[in-house]
């Protein structure tokens, strides 16, 4: 048993008693439960709730900013016939 050499126990009868059988082929266990009519399954989204709160402050921000500008060109033009007329 030359290859117990290294190892911290130099006892090889604490080593005879090891199986042979992986770890991975142990079985599992399954458990069946009936389905009911009024389960709700609850579903996970893939991004993280910063991100889809940076994405939702961030777009409705740039919007916001687009429709403040396009609103101050429209007031700022000199030529009447640009201007928008507003129906009352």
């Amino acid at each position: 048993m030359s290859f117990l050499n290294d190892l911290p126990s130099w006892n090889p009868e604490n080593f005879s008693k090891l199986s042979g059988q992986k770890a991975n082929s142990v079985s599992k266990v399954v458990h069946d439960v009936p389905v009911r009519q009024n389960e709700v399954s609850i579903s996970n989204e893939k991004k993280s709730f910063i991100l889809r709160y940076l994405e939702k402050h961030f777009v409705t921000d740039v919007n916001l900013e687009e429709k403040k500008s396009r609103k101050r060109s429209d007031d700022c033009s000199d030529d009447p016939s640009e201007k928008k007329v507003r129906k009352r």
